[in-house]
């Protein structure tokens, strides 16, 4: 079988058709047969079904680089279908005519959402956390309950941006947590939290100064054994932002 995509008069797919191949022969063919059957005199472009990011699934020849789908645009210049853009801050590859995110998606084995408005474009500081095995910008973080987690915001980066916790929901979480007298910044200066039994399942770490922006959200499960864990806060100017959020 073969596939056509209708286009209107901004090359828009509105309707993707499929014809028999005995029928279209040749791209125009099945073109004229649409046309005859509805009585029109549209625009129509085959399309391959199996081609996606200018990859043939079944090893064949790619087509235009990706399937038409309804609300997609033709490209003529590129000879591509190519879908809406999804985010304003993606940008197309011109090989796949498939849309990027600014950042990669995390291969850390756990599923993420784009979301935009946190996005930071503008590269705007955030809270680099290293828990012992390297530093990672405004990581998602799991926390147990019945263990202390010791943020050491000592760092000179640090100053001005004072950690805390929040509630999902946006309230404060101040519920085991204790901040050292050293001010962030400062030699010695901390903040830990020993998350309680009664700890919701999930919480989040910002910036009381900047906002949320600056931190991620926080998984709490449960089977602690009640050890204390050490994380070292610095604060960084990304080249990239956040983008891709853990649900």
């Amino acid at each position: 079988m073969a596939n056509f995509a209708k286009l209107d008069s901004d090359s828009k797919v509105v309707r993707v058709e499929t014809v028999s191949n005995d029928i279209a022969t040749t791209e125009q063919a099945g073109a004229n047969f649409l046309n005859a059957l509805y009585g029109t005199s549209d625009t129509w472009k085959q399309t391959s079904y199996n081609t996606v990011g200018n990859v043939h699934a079944l090893g064949g020849t790619p087509f235009r680089k990706n399937f038409a789908g309804n609300g997609d645009t033709y490209d003529s210049d590129k000879n591509a279908f190519i879908e809406p853009q999804p985010f304003a801050s993606w940008t197309l590859d011109e090989t796949t005519c498939l849309w990027e995110a600014p950042i990669s998606y995390p291969d850390d084995g756990f599923f993420y959402t784009w979301d935009e408005t946190t996005y930071q474009e503008d590269n705007e500081n955030v809270f680099a956390l290293n828990q012992g095995s390297g530093v990672s910008n405004s990581p998602a973080l799991t926390f147990k309950k019945g263990n202390t987690y010791v943020f050491n915001v000592s760092d000179s980066s640090v100053d001005g941006h004072s950690l805390g916790f929040k509630f999902g929901h946006g309230k404060n979480y101040t519920t085991g947590v204790t901040v050292s007298e050293q001010a962030a910044g400062t030699s010695n200066a901390t903040v830990t939290i020993v998350v309680s039994e009664n700890a919701p399942r999930s919480l989040k770490y910002y910036c009381k100064t900047d906002g949320d922006n600056m931190g991620n959200n926080i998984f709490v499960e449960s089977d602690g054994d009640g050890s204390s864990n050490s994380i070292t806060v610095t604060v960084v100017n990304p080249e990239s932002g956040l983008g891709w959020l853990r649900v």
